[in-house]
């Protein structure tokens, strides 16, 4: 008698464990939503008074979403854009920027990327020399 109560009890804790594990496997999951932004390359120098550079947008927000840019230039907002990129994909933005004729030394160019869907704001930036 005492071997079938310690079966049984092995039983009840090898059937629970497999119901908690199945319980965390099913609920445990992360429901992070999340976009992220990477610089990808960029020219550094100011070559005939241009820049070129591009920047990656991966979406992981749990739904297609719509990027808004804005690209600044030593402060002054040069130009922007706008990208749909669906759920779970990322995309590739490659860009250039005409530089005032004379400039020196070193200026930011600063990428600013937000959603109107989504409480969304990211940054990029780098510098560049003449």
């Amino acid at each position: 008698m005492g071997k079938d109560k310690i079966f049984v009890g092995m039983l009840l804790l090898v059937f629970g464990l497999l119901l908690a594990f199945a319980f965390l496997s099913i609920n445990g999951r992360s429901t992070d939503h999340f976009s992220q932004a990477f610089l990808e390359s960029h020219s550094g120098k100011a070559e005939n008074n241009g820049v070129f550079f591009s920047f990656r947008l991966e979406n992981h927000e749990g739904q297609d979403m719509e990027y808004v840019y804005s690209v600044f230039f030593d402060g002054g907002k040069m130009y922007g854009g706008a990208i749909s990129i669906q759920d779970g994909s990322s995309k590739t933005v490659s860009g250039s920027l005409n530089v005032p004729a004379g400039f020196s030394g070193k200026k930011k160019v600063l990428v600013e990327i937000s959603s109107p869907a989504k409480p969304v704001s990211l940054s990029l930036f780098f510098w560049v020399y003449s």
